[in-house]
């Protein structure tokens, strides 16, 4: 079975439970300069994806929920071309779209070549369930960069019980970055200009370069974490009234989950072997 994670930012893709690569989520019209890349042909129109769409003059930003249902079968198909992949796809959605999706007889139709539809967090469970004893409470973080997805499930043999799961807009790992920028001192406002990619690397590695010397980030990037963290959390506990304490597990992952220290949420937390395919090899172990 496929796995595929398709986000706002990247599309993670797995097979029978182990990760195979990823890609950008970035789409362009297909323009006739584009001799060497082969478009992916989708109801009459040619598409680039990937990589290969980022300098295009035409490309196509998947800002909302509906351009991403319009898109999802490009991607798809883009993926499998791309990772030589031929066998049946599972992919989920983000709780919020997954309700547009069950109650859209539209919808259905238009991702109906995909074997099953799970909800983004579910995948998680799937993904470490080798890591959870019959019984056990687990509560799923996936961070993201904009937003956060959680679940609160309950293993009962091979299924799970789920008790809560929802999103939290705007409380990505970008609000983490954001936090970081506040803690910068005025010698270091030049960074308050670095595009968001230059600072989400420098956020990722501790350091940045201005004019050839290395400078020291970390002392800031970890206030920011823990003023974040501490954040996330109290809005959790207010979203599922106290019931983030009742969990006998914390799994944190989502591509965020690289850049947060997992001990900021309690000695617990456990974050899988590359915590932004968890979701992807969750799908793929998925038995329908």
């Amino acid at each position: 079975m496929i796995g595929i994670d398709v986000g706002f930012g990247w599309t993670k893709v797995a097979k029978d439970g182990v990760e195979v690569g990823k890609f950008p989520t970035w789409i362009a019209y297909y323009e006739s300069g584009m001799e060497s890349v082969e478009p992916v042909e989708f109801e009459g129109r040619a598409y680039v994806v990937g990589e290969d769409a980022r300098y295009s003059r035409r490309r196509i930003e998947l800002a909302d929920a509906e351009l991403l249902f319009r898109f999802f079968p490009v991607i798809v198909e883009y993926a499998k071309r791309r990772f030589q992949l031929n066998d049946d796809v599972v992919s989920g959605l983000a709780p919020k779209h997954y309700a547009l999706y069950k109650e859209s007889p539209k919808l259905k139709d238009r991702l109906s070549f995909l074997k099953a539809v799970l909800v983004q967090g579910v995948g998680v469970l799937l993904d470490i369930a080798e890591d959870v004893r019959d019984g056990e409470v687990v509560f799923v973080i996936d961070i993201g960069f904009n937003t956060i997805d959680y679940v609160l499930a309950k293993r009962e043999g091979t299924t799970w019980r789920r008790y809560a799961i929802g999103s939290i807009e705007g409380l990505g790992v970008l609000r983490a970055i954001e936090i970081f920028k506040e803690k910068l001192p005025s010698s270091l406002s030049i960074l308050q200009g670095f595009s968001q990619s230059r600072l989400i690397e420098a956020f990722e590695k501790g350091y940045a370069t201005i004019e050839s010397e290395r400078v020291e980030l970390k002392p800031y990037i970890d206030l920011a974490c823990e003023e974040y963290v501490d954040i996330l959390l109290s809005r959790l506990k207010s979203e599922l009234s106290g019931r983030v304490e009742e969990r006998d597990k914390l799994v944190l992952a989502g591509g965020g989950a690289n850049l947060i220290e997992a001990s900021l949420f309690g000695k617990d937390a456990l974050i899988p072997n590359k915590p932004e395919y968890s979701n992807a090899r969750g799908y793929s172990r998925f038995e329908p």
